[in-house]
């Protein structure tokens, strides 16, 4: 279904997101009753880097530094690449017979599999370490979950980009509501982001785990390995 709006697909007897976000969207049970506001209501947010030049780690007090802004953007606000999950290689369109791991001819995924039963990106195959170097990487399941729950977020614009202001340690960093990319569709820019993590959705292969949110809500959803998605990277 290739429509631009939100639906819950059964997979496996669990819900999972998949496809595109509407601008409303409403996640059950997943609401930390953030405070909703109007986009007229919202403050202007100055550019949140400490330092002159990108990209640079900010430490908010967390067990692992976030990057200052997104892997192909030179500022915080930019959106940057859609990548599909591990593949360094942005695509016109983000379908599965493009994907790096899919073999068109037998149609299967053909590494990250059942067969090898790898759950977590290899070093080889991150897109933030394969474009940033080796100091830099995807942060994981709990990296993100943990930046969900110990920091605080707050929903802003920097230069008329709309996004989250995340901030812990006295320092902040800057998500901005990038959407994602669905073949050669870009949905949802400027109302919800969807951030990549290096985490598999268990042993569901064919999925992967982003942080995802709107103005009202955070919250982990799955999708496809191959759509495209925005990356944050992180460092120790």
């Amino acid at each position: 279904m290739r429509c631009i709006t939100l639906y819950i697909q059964m997979k496996k007897k669990v819900f999972t997101f998949s496809r595109i976000f509407s601008a409303i969207a409403y996640v059950p049970m997943l609401s930390l009753g953030l405070t909703a506001c109007t986009q007229d209501e919202i403050e202007e947010y100055t550019i949140p880097c400490a330092q002159e030049g990108h990209v640079h780690a900010v430490d908010l007090g967390l067990s692992v530094k976030w990057a200052c802004c997104n892997v192909g953007a030179t500022s915080p606000e930019e959106f940057g690449g859609y990548y599909a999950w591990g593949d360094p290689v942005e695509k016109d369109s983000c379908i599965w017979t493009k994907y790096e791991w899919y073999n068109d001819s037998i149609e299967e995924i053909i590494k990250y599999n059942d067969l090898d039963g790898k759950t977590a990106l290899e070093a080889t195959d991150d897109v933030a370490q394969t474009l940033w170097g080796d100091e830099w990487r995807m942060p994981t399941q709990a990296e993100m979950k943990e930046l969900m729950d110990r920091c605080t977020w707050t929903w802003t614009s920097v230069n008329g980009v709309y996004g989250y202001r995340v901030s812990g340690n006295g320092n902040s960093i800057f998500l901005p509501a990038a959407g994602s990319q669905y073949e050669d569709l870009y949905t949802s820019q400027g109302s919800q982001g969807c951030y990549m993590s290096s985490t598999l959705y268990g042993d569901d292969y064919e999925l992967e785990i982003c942080l995802g949110f709107n103005k009202k809500d955070r919250y982990t959803i799955n999708s496809d390995r191959c759509d495209g998605h925005t990356i944050r990277p992180v460092k120790k």
